[in-house]
């Protein structure tokens, strides 16, 4: 008895839908393995007329906020921990999902944020 090995169209096309099979494979593998999620990196900076933050996602400058939000005038925060405290509070409303992440002056009360 003789066995026969398939040879000719249906065995170039098994070969074809491996090949395609693998490499899919290992796309959507790859894709996941380095796909990082969005970043954001808060940082806080002294200003003219007090202090401020920047917030940057995946390294590049979101939002720059060198005077206290919602209040008259060109004020800054009062003292670094202002600053930083705010500016959590909006890379946090960023994280949810909320946008525009405003801050209310109910918000900045509560955080103890005062002008200089």
């Amino acid at each position: 008895m003789r066995i026969r090995t398939q040879r000719g169209p249906e065995s170039a096309l098994y070969r074809w839908w491996l090949l395609f099979l693998f490499g899919s494979l290992t796309l959507t593998t790859a894709y996941k393995v380095y796909r990082r999620p969005v970043g954001y990196e808060l940082r806080v900076f002294s200003a003219d007329k007090g202090w401020g933050y920047l917030i940057l996602r995946d390294r590049k400058p979101l939002i720059y906020q060198p005077t206290v939000p919602g209040v008259a005038g060109h004020a800054g925060f009062s003292d670094r921990d202002q600053a930083r405290r705010a500016g959590e509070t909006v890379v946090r409303k960023l994280r949810s999902g909320q946008s525009p992440p405003t801050l209310t002056a109910t918000e900045l009360q509560r955080l103890g944020v005062t002008s200089p």
